[in-house]
């Protein structure tokens, strides 16, 4: 028998009937069994066909439900103003911030650089998939249950500080991102896939929302300790900046 689970997300529950009753397990610490004989979410064949074929034949049915479950969970939020952001995610002075970016462009390498460097000064929030939480007048960030092939993880949320969109150079590089650029890698780093006009018109909302508040920066790296400690710089001094403008 299909039981239904509850996952909660920041504070909103979401219900899930899986598949298999044993995808529960990729979840551990994030989900419990529902009262309720109600579901939110569940995969159809057709869905979970499309999942299968990516994934090698010896990977389990419930791991690719369990990773197929991303983009229809991302979409579900989007209607709470919320959905998963595609980015490595860790807490420093107190703000989030997001290193985000297509696979291969250095993302942990960079999360275990600044580990490496200095690591009592941040704290973990997720290694692959946070949730962004547009609710309230801040932009949250908040753990989620996937956190990528390392499980990179933590339980702690803080206030979005700023993006950083990542590409790999042989030199090292950092300037503010165009407009152009913005809306193109916000839209294809949601997880969310909308399905009609309401969900299209919540996910651009939450773009534009970013584009509006959080800064958003590119950064050519060549994924070396040095290239860490030139992106710090470069947040600290925008951290001081944004001090004095305050104080001004």
């Amino acid at each position: 028998m299909n039981r239904i689970f509850e996952v909660n997300y920041a504070g909103i529950p979401v219900r899930y009937r899986f598949r298999r009753n044993s995808t529960a397990r990729y979840f551990s610490g994030h989900i419990r069994l529902s009262a309720s004989d109600v579901f939110d979410i569940s995969m159809d064949d057709a869905y979970f066909g499309r999942f299968r074929k990516i994934h090698p034949e010896d990977v389990e049915d419930d791991y690719v439900e369990y990773k197929g479950l991303i983009y229809l969970t991302a979409t579900f939020l989007l209607r709470m103003n919320c959905s998963i952001f595609h980015a490595v995610s860790f807490i420093w002075k107190g703000k989030a911030w997001l290193l985000s970016g297509k696979s291969g462009t250095g993302k942990t390498t960079q999360y275990q650089n600044w580990k490496s460097l200095f690591p009592e000064e941040i704290q973990m929030i997720s290694g692959d998939m946070p949730l962004l939480d547009l609710r309230s007048g801040k932009i949250l960030v908040h753990p989620s249950p996937w956190n990528g092939k390392e499980g990179y993880k933590g339980s702690s949320s803080a206030e979005l500080g700023g993006i950083i969109f990542l590409e790999q150079g042989k030199e090292n590089h950092f300037r503010q991102s165009s407009l152009k650029e913005n809306i193109f890698s916000l839209f294809h780093q949601f997880c969310a896939v909308p399905n009609d006009e309401e969900e299209v018109t919540k996910l651009s909302f939450l773009i534009e929302r970013i584009l509006r508040e959080v800064p958003l920066w590119t950064y050519v790296n060549d994924g070396t300790a040095g290239s860490t400690l030139i992106l710090k710089e470069e947040l600290s001094s925008f951290l001081r900046k944004e001090r004095q403008d305050d104080q001004d």
